[in-house]
């Protein structure tokens, strides 16, 4: 039995001496090489989620709604960040989800960023009524496509956790008419 793990601690020194080795600078005669990684780098990766509260007012009439958000993102240079979002927002009268693009330039703890997104959302149309006075509560959906601007603070929590927070503008593009909205967001990232 102790032969056995034995074997396997030294099976177990001897892959990590190797692994430790092929990282390491290769000496040539001439000159002396890196060993170069290719291809995706896992340490880039972030995932993360956001809760999130916007607001808007049109026409003396103003609006809010809270939702979540979740996120995946790769840094493909240091201080760029792309990535894909999917959320929800949550409000009594209607019931909305939305993905979108990303993409955030960091600063040492700040970042700014800029996205597009697609929302769907399905609300009941209440003004429907019989001839006897009964509501139909007709369903309706329809599509918002929209920039976002964004401006937020890193808060480093450990090696691989971060907190964020940030304050972002809505600028519809499509359908047209669609009034800006503004929203904060706060949220925790983890950097694989």
């Amino acid at each position: 039995m102790n032969k056995k793990i034995l074997a396997v601690l030294l099976f177990v020194f001897g892959v990590s001496l190797t692994t430790t080795a092929q990282h390491k600078k290769i000496k040539t005669s001439t000159k002396t090489h890196k060993t170069k990684k290719s291809g995706f780098d896992l340490s880039k990766l972030q995932a993360g989620a956001n809760l999130h509260g916007n607001y808007s007012s049109t026409a003396g009439k103003s609006s809010t709604d809270f939702g979540v958000s979740v996120f995946a993102g790769y840094r493909v240079t240091e201080p760029i960040l792309l990535g894909i979002k999917v959320g929800k927002n949550f409000r009594s009268d209607y019931s909305n989800f939305e993905v979108g693009l990303f993409g955030r330039y960091y600063l040492d703890k700040f970042f700014l960023g800029a996205g597009i997104n697609h929302s769907s959302t399905t609300y009941n149309d209440s003004y429907y009524y019989d001839y006897y006075g009964y509501d139909y509560g007709v369903s309706r959906s329809f599509g918002l496509t929209y920039g976002s601007l964004e401006a937020g603070y890193v808060i480093p929590v450990s090696n691989h956790i971060n907190v964020e927070t940030s304050a972002q503008v809505n600028l519809p593009i499509s359908p047209a008419g669609t009034p800006v909205w503004y929203g904060i967001k706060a949220g925790a990232i983890y950097t694989f």
